[in-house]
C-alpha cells in the first residue's frame, strides 16, 4: 500500500475512508497476533529483545527542512531503516511520513519488536548526518547559546501550553497522567499529597528546566546527538486509530516487509 506527495501538494495526502479502514483492519489483525505473544503493558528488565513487542516510533529532523521529501526518504530513512530492520530482525512493520508544524518531513514506524531508545538515536542521527542534518543543528545551538545559556521562547511557550494541559486534566480528573515529564509528575504528587496547588510560576519553573537540561546535555555531547526520535509501546498510542489519525497530511503509508537497498 503505497501513496506519495511531494512539498508541491500535487497529493494532499488525505486517505480516503476505505483506505483507512483496509489499514486500520491489518493493524488491528496484527497487534492482536503479537498481543497473543508477548506480555504487552509492561517491558520486563529481562526482556528478550528477539520476542515481539509491537513498538511506535517517531523520527524527527533536528534542523530546518533543506532537501526534498523523496531524498531525505531515499538517503536517509530507508537506509536507517534497512540497517535496523537486519540488525533487529523486524519481519513486520507500518511507517507513515507527515509533517511536523513546522514544515519538516516526519516518519511514524510501528515495528514488531523492541529498540532502545539510545540506540535508535544514535542510529537515525547517524543516517541523517549523511545529508548533513546534525551539524547544522550543531552550528545552530552553538550560534544560539554563543554567550551562555539562553530560553528559546517558542519552545518555552509550547511547554507551558502543553504542561498547563496536564495540569488542568489532573485537577478535573485526580490522576496521575500516563506520559508526563518527571519534574511535572513530581509536583502533581505533592500536590495531590499535601493539597497544594500548582500555580503558573511551578509550571514556569519545570519548562525553563526542560531547557536548562537539554542545554547541559546539549554541551556535554557537542551538540552531536539531537533529540530526534520517540519510542513508546503502541498501546500508549490507542493501537492503530490514534496512529492512523495522528495528521491529517500523510505523505506515504507502507505496510509490509522491510525493504531492501542495493
Amino acid at each position: 500500500m503505497n501513496s506519495t506527495l511531494s512539498h508541491s501538494g500535487v497529493y494532499n495526502g488525505h486517505l480516503s475512508p476505505e483506505t483507512k479502514k483496509q489499514i486500520k483492519e491489518r493493524l488491528d489483525k496484527w497487534l492482536a497476533d503479537l498481543s497473543k505473544k508477548a506480555e504487552l503493558k509492561n517491558l520486563p528488565k529481562d526482556f528478550d529483545p528477539a520476542q515481539p513487542y509491537p513498538t511506535f516510533i517517531t523520527l524527527t529532523l533536528p534542523s530546518k527542512q533543506v532537501h526534498t521529501d523523496q531524498i531525505i526518504k531515499e538517503k536517509c530513512f530507508l537506509f536507517f531503516f534497512d540497517r535496523l530492520s537486519v540488525q533487529y530482525d523486524i519481519k513486520n512493520y507500518f511507517w507513515k511520513a507527515d509533517y511536523e508544524e513546522n514544515g519538516n518531513i516526519r516518519f511514524h514506524l510501528v515495528i514488531d519488536k523492541y529498540i532502545h531508545s539510545d540506540k535508535l538515536r544514535a542510529q537515525w542521527n547517524h543516517a541523517i548526518e549523511f545529508l548533513g542534518y546534525v551539524t547544522r543543528y550543531r552550528k545552530t545551538m552553538l550560534e544560539f547559546h554563543k554567550d551562555g545559556f539562553a530560553i528559546d521562547g517558542q519552545r518555552l511557550e509550547k511547554d507551558l501550553a502543553s504542561f498547563q494541559r496536564i495540569v488542568n486534566k489532573f485537577n478535573t480528573t485526580g490522576k496521575m497522567p500516563k506520559i508526563c515529564n518527571a519534574q511535572l509528575l513530581e509536583l502533581l504528587k505533592e500536590s495531590k499529597s499535601k493539597s497544594i496547588s500548582i500555580t503558573e510560576d511551578h509550571i514556569m519553573i519545570i519548562a525553563q528546566n526542560v531547557q536548562m537540561d537539554a542545554y547541559y546535555l546539549g554541551q556535554y555531547d557537542n551538540w552531536a546527538n539531537p533529540s530526534t526520535t520517540q519510542i513508546d509501546s503502541i498501546l500508549k498510542f490507542n493501537r492503530s486509530l490514534r496512529f492512523l489519525n495522528l495528521h491529517h497530511h500523510c505523505l506515504t503509508e507502507q505496510f509490509g516487509k522491510p525493504p531492501r537497498q542495493g
